[in-house]
């Protein structure tokens, strides 16, 4: 909305001031735009409050318009930084001189080491009989002409000192070449603070522009006075000052460890040094808790068992453990707690190549060994949402080392990914020409009534089942003959979770991925392909499960029904990713939404968690009448399916039909030569 005052703006009923930050001071202020409340809704009020704001503002930006003159350019950008920058760069520089006072104390009370030892500045690199041949020469301009003055260069170790233009030695280095060694230093210490989180990624791009940008400036005493300040932003001038001063302070304290002499310290540089006396200390004691080489097996263990705790699935705490121990192998044995920003980079450079089921296809092989083999071959590869899940699952494993106080914090907190940025692909529903090839009676599985255990019931009836009620495949494969219920004369099934606190235990417990029960109805069609009569003669044959399915701890119950029905999908050429066993879920909701009813019956149906963040979805659980979900059920029309032609095949009919089993002999696999065995 437009006013007659064009810094004036209204957000949510409140007015705003804006004001747009000209171009050349964005560096500095760090923002386009200065924006925030007047904190009124009275429009006269408002335009009143504005104008006042405005003239501080103004204030504001001419302040910093004032000091962006007096900064030093570098290749046409500027050195600005803040005074937490600057200390940062001082506490490194600090934490590295008491380490190294600590280490060779004794070295220095006998003179082996001295000042030249722990100088920050060093000679020029050109070597020395060189620079004696070239000299470096100082140009003095007369208004007559310009003549040259040769002087030696002497090598010293002082750069806590001033420089005299008048005095006849030329020092190595020279002022420009301690401006070089110091801007250097700043752009590698802030590099690193950068990908630490310690410093905004900003300030580098301000005084890294080129690798060969120096600051070679004119150096006088009116530029030193103009900047030098202590205020809230510090410029060259001010940084390098105070390097002179750190310099000439680790003089003193060498001399007052090898002889006692007193010195003073500023309360600048005395809280620059608690600080870092505070960070090596930190250092050390991570040092002592953490193990010289983690062992993740050993470490993983505990965290799955905590999961566990939690009441997370048997199934999601392998594939957690599986991803973390993947992660760990390719972080090639770099500590957790010395991680950068640019090594989760790389890590998420490297998932990048790992091939897609890497643990089925290459269970026996390292993760590095099986990039390397695959390297340049045309094979599907981990997407980039399953590589975002790979870094937060161990980040998340790394959250669980925090609070166990084996490590002090997590470098993955905060991470945004570079490289795997794709949206997540989700599955789609089966559409009317799938679902017939899908259901095609001269193609899939035989429906099974009697007991005969070379069939493979589940394979029949756990589709037919999703297509109607969008369950999950392991609730469909975990039920038991009893969950099969007749309540208010309609034919249920009762999809139950089970906590584990009560008779049954292990791998007989049945959960749902929301933790929680329902009872859905079977649909009349459903019925009428026979379903009650398989249910009825598992019943009498004493059958507790509803289908004969192994166990797995991965996959729980659905472990073969889902490798089969995948087969299936590829051999009737239904072969998109997108397309899988969940895709039910997807036709359902589809299904339910073409039919004009309300989302709340997919939801009650298929079982999704009903925690969406409104209040009337608390009062939908379970609130829906068994007879209406029959109903809903009931009315389902999949005209592309052939249901009576389901009902009545023979083998003989099927262009799929399933590999029979080999009987095994009784006498085992190895008979006696000569021996024949006939078998009835």
């Amino acid at each position: 909305m437009s006013f007659l005052y064009p810094r004036l703006i209204l957000r949510k009923h409140t007015y705003y001031i804006r004001v747009q930050v000209p171009k050349r001071l964005i560096n500095i202020v760090r923002k386009k735009n200065i924006v925030y409340s007047l904190r009124t809704k009275d429009y006269q009020e408002a335009l009143y409050r504005v104008r006042e704001e405005s003239y501080k503002v103004d204030l504001l930006l001419r302040f910093y318009e004032k000091y962006r003159e007096k900064m030093v350019v570098i290749n046409k950008r500027k050195i600005f930084l803040n005074a937490e920058e600057v200390k940062l760069i001082f506490v490194e520089r600090w934490q590295y001189l008491l380490n190294a006072f600590e280490r060779d104390e004794t070295a220095i009370k006998s003179g082996q080491k001295t000042y030249k030892d722990y100088s920050f500045y060093c000679p020029d690199t050109l070597p020395k009989d060189e620079r004696f041949e070239m000299g470096i020469r100082e140009q003095e301009t007369t208004i007559d002409e310009i003549k040259t003055v040769s002087k030696n260069v002497v090598d010293v170790w002082d750069g806590y000192k001033e420089r005299e233009a008048n005095e006849n030695i030329v020092y190595n280095p020279s002022i420009q070449s301690m401006e070089a060694q110091l801007y250097n230093y700043i752009v590698k210490i802030l590099g690193e603070k950068i990908e630490q989180r310690e410093a905004d990624s900003q300030i580098l791009e301000l005084i890294n522009e080129s690798s060969n940008a120096l600051p070679f400036v004119s150096f006088n005493e009116e530029i030193q006075k103009q900047d030098n300040f202590e205020g809230k932003f510090l410029g060259w001038y001010s940084i390098f000052y105070k390097m002179r001063e750190s310099e000439k302070l680790l003089f003193d304290i060498l001399e007052y460890i090898k002889h006692g002499t007193p010195y003073n310290i500023s309360l600048y540089f005395k809280s620059i040094i608690d600080v870092a006396k505070e960070k090596r200390l930190k250092s050390l004691l991570l040092q002592k808790i953490e193990p010289k080489q983690i062992n993740y097996e050993e470490l993983v263990d505990k965290w799955k068992r905590y999961q566990l705790l939690l009441g997370v699935s048997d199934k999601t705490v392998e594939t957690h453990g599986k991803m973390v121990l993947l992660v760990a192998e390719l972080l090639k044995g770099k500590k957790i707690r010395n991680l950068l920003k640019k090594d989760i980079k790389q890590l998420e450079r490297d998932l990048l190549d790992v091939p897609t089921k890497c643990f089925v296809k290459y269970a026996n092989k390292s993760v590095l060994d099986v990039i390397e083999e695959t390297r340049g071959k045309d094979i599907d590869r981990l997407s980039h949402t399953t590589i975002r899940n790979y870094v937060r699952t161990f980040g998340n494993f790394v959250n669980y080392l925090v609070d166990e106080d084996i490590l002090d914090e997590n470098p993955f907190k905060d991470y945004k990914f570079m490289f795997a940025t794709q949206a997540k692909e989700s599955y789609e529903p089966f559409t009317d020409d799938e679902l017939q090839k899908i259901f095609n009676p001269k193609t899939y599985p035989l429906r099974v009534i009697e007991n005969d255990q070379d069939a493979k019931p589940a394979n029949f009836w756990v589709p037919l089942l999703a297509l109607f009620l969008g369950a999950r495949i392991d609730e469909l494969c975990q039920l038991d003959v009893g969950d099969i219920q007749n309540i208010q004369g309609i034919p249920c099934i009762a999809i139950v979770h089970e906590n584990g606190n009560g008779q049954r235990k292990g791998s007989s417990i049945k959960q749902t991925k929301t933790k929680k029960s329902r009872i859905v109805p079977i649909p009349q069609k459903i019925v009428d392909l026979g379903f009650l009569e398989y249910v009825e003669n598992r019943k009498k044959a004493g059958c507790k499960k509803l289908y004969e399915l192994k166990y797995s701890k991965g996959n729980r119950f659905s472990g073969d029904v889902g490798d089969d029905f995948a087969k299936y999908l590829d051999k009737i050429n239904i072969v998109s990713s997108l397309k899988v066993f969940h895709s039910f879920r997807h036709t359902l909701t589809q299904t339910i939404n073409n039919m004009g009813y309300s989302y709340i019956y997919a939801v009650e149906l298929g079982g999704w968690s009903k925690n969406d963040g409104s209040a009337f979805s608390c009062y939908q659980n379970g609130q829906i009448p068994i007879t209406k979900l029959k109903e809903v059920v009931d009315n389902m029309q999949f005209p592309m399916i052939d249901f009576d032609a389901l009902k009545d095949r023979r083998l003989e009919d099927l262009e799929l039909k399933p590999p029979r089993r080999r009987r095994r002999s009784v006498l085992g696999n190895k008979l006696p030569d000569g021996v024949k065995v006939k078998l009835k």
